[in-house]
């Protein structure tokens, strides 16, 4: 892990499902103008060092090139990480957690400060996602776009995670998902040719015109006049007498007493007579005020407070919450699966063994096809007034499964039986629920419970369904 990865990577206290680095400079690279930022950068380093330089040689004496050099170099310097390293032409860590999306990147802020920035996508508020990949657009990582309160976003996914399983994640939490072709205008664009011409013609004018102007206005060989000063008199002579001795220093908290002779025949010694009488003042002021101040502090006592222990009650214990793939807590066995082998396993069982009385569900297009992206299988009629929603009636439940599957899930039909006291269901008391997804495609086949309760779902899935099975009560 690089110094950048420790930077950006964010602490998280919940579970993530996927997580990702996205390649350096990926939108600089999509827009293919990173020569132009280059060239830009040192032309405006040039026009700073120039500017510099022909300050310096209207100066009365003008100052060595080194320090143009330097200023041009530092211009050049701020230049580029204006260009290259802003929040928009950096890539950063990708997180897909259990509700959001999060972003973390480390970019150049004002003024030219290396800054930390994250950024958070809610999977509920997610419109549509369109995903490139990378052979569409000849590259070595693909590119997810998808609208977000009313603007569009983009991210990089690297070659080593499949985007199948990410638009997988998306489409379990109600997204729709889509393959695009190409990329939108605005992130293939890059800086204008006249631009770039501009600042390298301007570069290198001052660089031809400049050095010219410094030779002739300000020659390295001038130097400053010499400042005279006023003479004044008897300076010489105070400069070669000797310089008298300080008298010792005055300690005002001990006995000794540092003393000047009293009979120097020196009027100037006047002023620092006076100075040592009060600071002698001073000192039985502050004696006399310790002595009357001591019995007071003798009858003073401090305390010092007691420690807090370093104990605390504890707090409450967080709620458990059921997993959506518990079946430990209920004995239950998984059936066959119909349709294709790709995506990831999955599984759907309620953890207090409920049958299921519903389902909701996505449809979705994947490699020119329709078909099923979601199926979540319901236990109680709490969504019922959902989109997209079949319930089974009062007093029934799922009994069996009509699948139409080639490599993915192309239509589902759920067959409701009545229940019998909850423990099993009556095979000759049974209805069909509309078919969901395309009727006529893919190959036709029955799975069943044979009368027992139906508690889950399980199969196979990325961004469709592509195996859908029954978890049954043994």
């Amino acid at each position: 892990m690089g110094f950048i990865d420790i930077l950006t990577k964010p602490l998280r206290l919940g579970s993530s499902k996927l997580a990702w680095q996205e390649p350096s400079l990926y939108p600089i690279r999509l827009r293919g103008d990173a020569l132009r930022r280059l060239l830009i950068a040192v032309g405006i380093g040039l026009v700073a060092a120039c500017i510099i330089l022909c300050v310096f040689a209207l100066q009365e004496q003008p100052r060595d090139r080194d320090f143009a050099l330097a200023g041009g170099i530092c211009a050049a310097g701020f230049a580029l990480l204006l260009f290259f390293f802003r929040r928009s032409h950096v890539g950063g860590r990708i997180v897909f957690g259990r509700d959001t999306i999060q972003r973390t990147t480390l970019s150049c802020g004002y003024p030219c400060l290396f800054v930390v920035s994250n950024a958070r996508w809610e999977y509920g508020v997610i419109s549509d996602c369109v995903f490139v990949l990378g052979k569409d657009i000849g590259r070595r990582f693909s590119i997810m776009l998808f609208s977000y309160g009313g603007s569009q976003q983009m991210i990089a996914i690297p070659k080593r995670i499949d985007p199948r399983e990410v638009a997988g994640i998306l489409a379990k939490h109600g997204v729709r998902v889509q393959r695009g072709r190409r990329l939108p205008e605005y992130a293939t664009q890059g800086l204008s040719l006249p631009a770039t011409t501009v600042s390298v013609a301007a570069g290198l004018v001052a660089l031809v015109v400049v050095p010219v102007l410094y030779l002739r206005q300000g020659p390295p060989e001038r130097k400053r006049p010499i400042a005279q000063y006023p003479q004044i008199p008897g300076l010489d002579e105070i400069r070669k007498s000797p310089f008298p001795s300080l008298p010792p220093r005055i300690d005002p908290r001990g006995t000794g007493e540092g003393g000047l002779p009293e009979d120097r025949p020196n009027a100037d010694l006047d002023g620092m007579r006076q100075m040592r009488d009060g600071m002698r003042q001073m000192r039985d002021g502050m004696r006399q005020m310790r002595d009357g101040a001591r019995p007071m502090g003798n009858g003073m006592i401090r305390e010092r407070p007691g420690s807090f222990s370093s104990s605390r009650p504890p707090g409450l214990a967080a709620p458990g919450i059921p997993r959506s793939d518990n079946t430990d807590a209920v004995n239950c066995e998984l059936t066959e699966t119909v349709g294709g082998t790709g995506g990831s396993a999955f599984r759907n069982v309620d953890s207090q063994g409920r049958p299921v009385i519903g389902v909701q569900f996505a449809l979705g297009s994947w490699a020119g096809g329709k078909h099923v992206s979601r199926l979540t299988p319901l236990f109680d009629r709490s969504r019922a007034t959902r989109p997209n929603t079949i319930l089974a009636k009062e007093g029934y439940a799922l009994g069996a499964i009509h699948v139409r599957a080639g490599e993915f899930v192309d239509a589902i039909t759920l067959e409701f039986m009545k229940l019998n006291d909850g423990a099993s269901l009556q095979l000759s008391d049974s209805y069909k629920a509309d078919t969901i997804g395309s009727a006529t495609s893919g190959t036709a086949k029955t799975i069943t419970s044979d009368g027992r309760l139906i508690v889950g779902l399980h199969g196979r899935r990325g961004a469709m369904i592509d195996a859908i099975g029954l978890v049954v009560r043994k």
